[in-house]
């Protein structure tokens, strides 16, 4: 029984992801910091950026300080200002605000549903705005209580069920 419901919990991505990068890494702002001190009064440096203007406010003040910075910490400051923008764009794509819509519900689900520990709720690996929910239960009352508490959730995708009766 234990390996068919590790079988089924690989069926979908349990674990949370983190979908975008929205801010400079620890290190990369400590490193940035170390060698240019007067940065650490700049908020933007360790905030998140959610907006297209935060991020021209970011890349901006970056400019301003970049002929002072050690040439490998130019490029590791590009490389992730680059890796913000491209997750930005699609965090703000029409595909990108549906599926961390998603995986936002997908988690307040799962803490909903803590009580059950053989029901999984993920988003499928092939498709990311898929959402399956699978598992065992002891019986087939079970089985639609737990179709009609995720039902009642309000899910922004119809759910494929796929939750099996223990025999």
């Amino acid at each position: 029984m234990a390996s068919r419901i590790e079988i089924l919990k690989q069926q979908s991505i349990q674990y949370e992801i983190e979908l975008v990068q929205e801010h400079l890494t620890d290190d990369l702002v400590e490193e940035l910091i170390g060698v240019l001190p007067e940065l650490k009064g700049h908020t933007i440096i360790t905030s998140p950026v959610t907006t297209k203007a935060e991020l021209k406010a970011l890349t901006d003040l970056v400019k301003e300080f970049r002929q002072r910075l050690p040439s490998a910490l130019r490029e590791d400051l590009r490389d992730e200002l680059a890796e913000i923008r491209e997750d930005l764009n699609w965090a703000l794509s029409k595909e990108g605000k549906a599926v961390v819509q998603l995986e936002s519900w997908v988690r307040c689900t799962r803490a909903e549903l803590k009580d059950l520990q053989m029901v999984f709720v993920g988003r499928s690996w092939q498709d990311p705005l898929v959402v399956i929910v699978n598992g065992v239960v002891a019986d087939e009352d079970q089985r639609l209580d737990v179709i009609a508490r995720i039902e009642s959730l309000k899910p922004p995708v119809a759910p494929q069920y796929e939750i099996e009766v223990s025999s």
